[in-house]
């Protein structure tokens, strides 16, 4: 079964320039973060809410921009 999921542009970038880095596919990396997002889920689900919360929260309020940082050359 296929899925198709809207991501910013932002994302999209950053998930393009690590799959070219690491010679993997983006559906790759994308099995990889929800599989690690799963085992928090099933782990501990308030956990994993706070941490949606919070990096929701970051992104409202600008702080993930410094992660661009981390992608400049």
């Amino acid at each position: 079964m296929k899925k198709t999921l809207s991501l910013s542009n932002a994302t999209i970038k950053k998930l393009e320039a690590i799959a070219s880095e690491q010679s993997t596919t983006q559906s790759m990396i994308t099995e990889t973060a929800l599989t690690i997002y799963f085992l928090l889920h099933y782990g501990d689900p308030k956990i994993a809410q706070k941490i949606t919360d919070q990096v929701r929260d970051a992104q409202a309020n600008g702080q993930l921009d410094m992660l661009d940082q981390l992608f400049k050359k």
